[in-house]
């Protein structure tokens, strides 16, 4: 006996995303360096094996090589020259990318000798340490449900040290704190609106780096009170908010959450749709199951199936029931008779836009 689920695919692959951690990002620091260095020098080692870290990109504002090799010391050693003599970084900043060989972790690296020079070959100041970088990237909005909780656990390193401090703003107001590993933040809204959030870090040598890591908007669930208010609030004023779009790679079109009841940055798992097989002594179902939000208005919905998934056909009445959980929200169930004959079954919840 065979079935599928194509809304079952759509469930796991939201609960993966709930929970997973960005990892094996590309890993970038910056050094300082005096706005007339037109020359950079600094030697990385690591336990990494540096033919894995790969040779770094140089984010620089002129012409520029960058040249390397293995010195006595084994450590690597990379140079960083102006082709035409202008300043390599004139903003005073020079940023550096490894690909994603290198751990990302306190102490991944160790930058020893790092020098510059100006036009004229005179020694200039340059930074011997990294700034903190972020461990994951942000979206620039996301949303957040009054009553729940921003968690953020181990979100940055510092590449040739240790962290000391983390420190979640909204403005210049401090929300949380956390001096010591694994830095854990938290933050629960008391209010809607929309919160811009940043981030301080602070690493071993005292070097300060701050992180714009988006704007949250908390909301009260009864704020969503049609589709547009659904895609503005958790999405902002951006085309992510189609109605047909996915644009988490969520495996939830933004449609099928709005008919759920979920916020697509935290989708909640037991509304998501479900199928199990049930049997007894004499027969076999295919049962399907979601949670639907009782006051989405504007959305058509039903459910389909079929055994090749060419053509689909609509599920007859009797064998849906949807029933009103008297909280906001209706437990929807399809129950398909199988037997030893049934061929491949395959499911389908559509949901459209009501025009």
């Amino acid at each position: 006996m065979k079935y599928c689920n194509r809304v079952l695919s759509s469930a796991l692959a939201a609960i993966a995303f709930a929970g997973v951690a960005q990892a094996n990002l590309p890993v970038s620091f910056n050094l300082a360096v005096d706005p007339t260095g037109v020359a950079l020098q600094f030697d990385v080692t690591s336990d990494s094996p540096l033919d894995a870290i790969g040779f770094p990109l140089f984010n620089g504002s002129s012409d520029h090589d960058v040249q390397s090799a293995v010195i006595e010391s084994g450590a690597h050693r990379f140079v960083v020259y102006s082709k035409t003599g202008a300043p390599i970084a004139s903003s005073g900043t020079v940023s550096i990318t490894f690909s994603d060989g290198l751990e990302a972790a306190d102490g991944a690296i160790s930058l020893e000798n790092v020098t510059a020079s100006d036009a004229s070959g005179q020694v200039v100041t340059a930074s011997p340490n990294a700034f903190p970088v972020l461990a994951q990237d942000f979206l620039p909005h996301q949303s957040l449900e009054l009553g729940d909780t921003l968690s953020l656990e181990s979100i940055a390193f510092d590449l040739d040290g240790s962290l000391k401090s983390l420190q979640l703003l909204t403005g210049s107001t401090e929300l949380d704190a956390a001096a010591a590993s694994p830095f854990p933040l938290d933050w629960t809204p008391a209010t809607s609106g929309i919160f811009p959030l940043t981030l301080v870090a602070v690493d071993n040598a005292d070097l300060e780096k701050t992180f714009d890591i988006g704007a949250f908007q908390a909301y009260n669930e009864s704020e969503i009170t049609d589709y547009d208010s659904f895609g503005s609030i958790h999405f902002g004023d951006t085309s992510n908010a189609a109605f047909d779009s996915d644009p988490l790679d969520s495996g939830i079109a933004n449609g099928l959450a709005y008919l759920l009841g979920l916020n697509p940055h935290k989708p909640e798992v037991l509304r998501l749709p479900r199928v199990k097989v049930e049997r007894d002594e004499s027969s076999a179902a295919l049962v399907v199951s979601f949670i639907r939000d009782s006051s989405a208005t504007g959305v058509d919905w039903s459910l389909r199936s079929s055994s090749d998934l060419q053509s689909f056909e609509a599920a007859v009445p009797s064998d849906v029931s949807d029933t009103d959980n008297q909280d906001g929200s209706h437990s929807v169930e399809l129950r398909l008779p199988l037997d030893a004959e049934s061929p491949a079954t395959f499911v389908d919840l559509e949901v459209k836009q009501s025009s």
